[in-house]
């Protein structure tokens, strides 16, 4: 008989799984993990829990039993260009100026590496936009590598067929169109573009990487976007420095905009474009296009948590976009402050948010900037103020509540942390999970509650 969640031999079987793949497991995931053990143990050979987790802690993760538990542990959330302000990079800068250094070496060859890449859309893309920036593709010698633990992902990515929800806002209007071939059952992709991509298990914690075996040596770009969000600090760290041993010299990481700090990539520059950062080998003069480089406010805080019965919040709205004509005052003086504070240009940023403020009214996404510009200025009780004062404003602001949560962790006040976690998780929980929070640059919803319940797990 399976014991009840939280004894012995749950807790061992939770350990095993954080431990071989990095995640760490919130209240649903273990929930999810305890039904699926309990359907293990009902239907195989080995009917004693611990039996079961001891025959689990001597199998690798492809073993079938492991595949059925990483398919309920992982999250295979993607789609064709998502977020287009690195992907513009990567067309416009970034693999431009690869491109014309190979070119110039007479070594037409390119390697890259969609490290997590669920489904395929994130190397697929990779595959078209390299047959778009390249008339002569076929004198080139391209790699490119799409790698997961989830072995089912990777078996939906080689058949290369795709439903509408693989196509979004940000993918290109043309993708599709030049691209794909409607069939039953979804967009078959075109198989000069599938061919361009090879697909292998592999476990980012695992230290099997980089090796000429996993063809996981000299790659110019890796990306690993919306990945380790859900990693600790500690295997994240590891995770980033296997892969600059991985990296040619002047190769580029790519992560979310989620992702941890610029502390646990070591050995790494960042270098700064249009509403995003990317990381960089070595330092190293890329050539500039005309557009400005920018860089959007990172903060150190990252964000989850129990659900009160018979909440329903108001819809979240999305105000990320930039004035038009027709917006008011405020939202001008705010998208002013942004992009001031997105080139670090702190007391410009505060100018326009004291303008913001003095049209009269109580809005949060003023104060919750200028927490922002605060915490980024190394003004930390000006931003806990701030922060307080949007959340005064606007008690669902979950953003807020998100990063105040963490700062009340950083200083151990941990009842605190979890109060204002779980403020964030009440004003979000019924909405659309593939909605963008307002205000952040990626963070769906749906991301928001698992960082969310990766932290109250941790407490």
């Amino acid at each position: 008989m399976l014991p009840r969640a939280g004894t012995t031999t749950h807790e061992k079987l939770f350990d095993l799984i954080q431990s071989r793949t990095g995640l760490i497991l919130d209240a649903n995931r273990r929930k999810d993990v305890a039904a699926l053990f309990a359907t293990m143990l009902a239907s195989g050979d080995i009917t004693r829990p611990d039996d079961l987790v001891s025959f689990l802690s001597a199998q690798s993760a492809i073993h079938p039993f492991w595949q059925r538990l990483i398919h309920v542990v992982t999250i295979g959330e993607t789609y064709f260009f998502r977020n287009s302000p690195q992907f513009m990079a990567l067309r416009t800068q970034v693999l431009p100026a690869l491109i014309e250094k190979r070119r110039q070496s007479g070594s037409k060859q390119l390697r890259l590496w969609s490290a997590g890449c669920a489904t395929g859309e994130e190397p697929y893309s990779l595959a078209i936009l390299l047959r778009e920036l390249l008339p002569d593709i076929e004198t080139w010698n391209i790699s490119i590598l799409g790698t997961d633990i989830n072995e089912a992902y990777l078996q939906e990515a080689r058949a290369g067929l795709y439903r509408a929800r693989s196509f979004r806002n940000e993918t290109p209007a043309d993708v599709r169109e030049n691209w794909f071939t409607a069939v039953e059952g979804g967009y078959q992709l075109d198989a000069t573009v599938r061919q361009m991509v090879v697909f292998r298990s592999l476990n980012l914690t695992a230290d099997d990487f980089p090796s000429f075996e996993s063809n996981t040596m000299h790659v110019d770009v890796i990306l690993c976007r919306n990945v380790t969000i859900y990693f600790d600090r500690d295997t994240t760290r590891q995770i980033a420095a296997r892969f600059r041993q991985a990296l040619n010299e002047d190769g580029w990481l790519v992560v979310g905009h989620s992702e941890p700090q610029a502390d646990l990539y070591e050995g790494l520059t960042a270098e700064n474009f249009e509403n995003t950062v990317f990381y960089r080998k070595r330092t190293a003069t890329l050539p500039r296009q005309e557009t400005r480089m920018t860089r959007p406010i990172v903060t150190e805080f990252t964000a989850p948590i129990k659900r009160p019965e018979n909440h329903r919040p108001a819809p979240i709205l999305d105000k990320r976009k930039m004035p038009t004509s027709e917006t008011t005052a405020t939202e001008d003086y705010w998208a002013r402050a942004k992009a001031a504070a997105d080139h670090e240009q702190w007391d410009e940023a505060r100018t326009w948010l004291d303008k913001a403020k003095g049209q009269g009214r109580f809005e949060p996404q003023v104060y919750y900037l200028h927490g922002l510009v605060e915490l980024n200025a190394g003004n930390t009780e000006q931003g806990f103020r701030l922060l307080r004062r949007a959340v005064y404003c606007d008690s669902n602001f979950a953003l807020a509540h998100y990063l105040l949560g963490d700062l009340y962790h950083h200083q151990g006040a941990r009842k605190e942390a979890a109060r204002h976690w779980q403020f964030a998780l009440n004003a979000v929980e019924h909405n659309d999970s593939q909605q963008v929070l307002p205000y952040s640059d990626d963070l769906t919803v749906e991301m928001l509650v698992e960082l969310l319940a990766a932290r109250l797990s941790g407490l």
